[in-house]
């Protein structure tokens, strides 16, 4: 279950993300003695630095503060300076927004609570303990004395009351639909299996499937995935199932795909992976069979999953007799394979996700190299040089902010030093850095001796830590 949110999650805030439109009003976080503030693209100081934390402005405002242990202590600040919420409260991240919190020790509670939704810029407040958004929905998830229910993200209105215990990860709102849960499990016929899932409409209204079906998910692409419990019988066919055999359904009720699968999963790309017999394969939208189920996926005890990611998606394929018939292979969104090799012949393995434009991170005797696919196969675009590519101004920065070409330049690191390069593995700029992040709204951050500095496209330094 989610229900914690780490202090290192906010410390992410203040790291360059993945590449975005360029403003004209960009602030980026700079340090001065200790001290945070912000400067502009020009490098010009635009706020002084004052705070012991500063975070990347969202929409207009960011949260700034000072650390203390594991707490970070601070306000909400707009673009042109204004405070919003002065410098007195305990922050919080979520993936929607940020909550501000002042605890009362004599009351055992909190006295003043303010919730910041990003995705609408309202503030409004609150008196619930976490309201997260998983899922990027209409409706945010509060949740207050192990209850949970949904609120209006752009007022904070209770739109379900906080009645449901049961907070697992697949519960939220998407695409105009809320999933949640209660902990008990599903009775209707007199058997208890997982968690008891009920789908609704923003209106309230529960979408009712066929007895003996529950939803087991958010919605996708206007379709999401279901679940029945297995007869005895069935689960003599099953043995690597979990009771269940999982399909496909709209929210209206009807049955897409018979549920018939050990596990079902959102692949993305508008594909869905299914699991089967030990092996995995991928089904469409409306339960037409893409890829067989032939892939034997080692997943490190997580459930097998096929992921796309820009219309491929990169397999690790055990085989029948692994030690003998592993390989690495990528399909197309049609089930192609347009690239395999065996990963026992050497010590050649594949990045997990296959970036924009079909470029793929390669390793090849401990360095890296890209790979680009063709759509009928692949072609090397370098050979193995880097000795990384996953670079990160700080030990904390999320690795998600670092896997694309951001504004067509990635960060990579030859003999000890960072430069980057572009989609051509062109040596774009020099390798002089210590450190090195991606690139966000024109400027990257680097750093070299312990200073801190901001580079354009170019290489050329736009300001610099004294």
């Amino acid at each position: 279950m989610k229900r914690c949110f780490f202090i290192f999650l906010l410390i992410l805030c203040l790291l360059p993300g993945l590449a975005g439109a360029e403003e004209e009003d960009a602030l980026y976080p700079i340090r001065e003695n200790g001290l945070w503030g912000y400067m502009n693209r020009t490098g010009e100081g635009v706020i002084a630095p004052q705070w012991e934390y500063a975070g990347l402005f969202s929409d207009g405002v960011a949260a700034v503060g000072r650390l203390e242990e594991w707490d970070l202590i601070g306000g909400l600040i707009h673009e042109d300076g204004k405070m919003l919420l002065p410098m007195e409260y305990n922050i919080t991240k979520t993936t929607g927004g940020f909550i501000f919190s002042i605890w009362d020790d004599s009351a055992g509670s909190y006295r003043d609570q303010w919730f910041y939704d990003k995705a609408s810029g309202a503030l409004f407040p609150i008196s619930y303990d976490i309201a997260p958004d998983w899922n990027g929905g209409e409706l945010l998830i509060a949740e207050n004395d192990g209850l949970y229910g949904f609120i209006r993200r752009e007022t904070g209105e209770v739109v379900f009351p906080l009645q449901f215990d049961g907070l697992y990860d697949d519960v939220g709102c998407r695409e105009g639909y809320v999933l949640a849960a209660y902990e008990r499990g599903y009775q209707g016929d007199g058997s208890v299996w997982g968690p008891d899932y009920h789908l609704y409409t923003l209106t309230g209204e529960e979408i009712v499937f066929p007895f003996g079906i529950k939803p087991d998910s958010c919605v996708h692409d206007g379709v999401l995935r279901i679940a029945r419990a297995l007869t005895e019988q069935e689960r003599i066919s099953h043995p690597s199932g979990w009771g269940m055999v999982y399909g496909l359904g709209k929210p209206d009720g009807t049955v897409v795909a018979e549920p018939q699968y050990d596990y079902l999963e959102f692949a993305g790309d508008g594909l869905v992976s299914t699991y089967l017999d030990g092996k995995c394969g991928v089904i469409g939208l409306t339960g037409q069979e893409i890829v067989p189920h032939r892939y034997q996926i080692s997943t490190g005890g997580e459930l097998p999953v096929i992921v796309y990611w820009h219309g491929y998606a990169k397999i690790d394929d055990l085989g029948e007799n692994w030690r003998e018939t592993e390989r690495y292979v990528i399909i197309d969104t049609e089930g192609n394979e347009v690239f395999s090799r065996s990963a026992v012949a050497d010590s050649f393995s594949l990045d997990n996700l296959v970036l924009e434009n079909g470029l793929i991170w390669y390793q090849e005797n401990g360095l890296y190299g890209l790979m680009k696919i063709t759509g009928d196969g692949a072609e090397y675009v370098t050979k193995p040089r880097y000795e990384s590519h996953i670079g990160g101004v700080f030990d904390t920065e999320d690795l998600e902010d670092q896997i694309d070409f951001a504004e067509g330049l990635h960060p990579v690191r030859m003999n000890g030093l960072w430069g980057y390069i572009n989609e051509q593995a062109e040596a774009v700029i020099q390798a002089v850095w210590d450190k090195a992040s991606s690139f966000r709204e024109g400027l990257a951050l680097a750093e070299k001796d312990g200073k801190l500095a901001y580079i354009d496209h170019a290489g050329a330094v736009v300001w610099q830590e004294k």
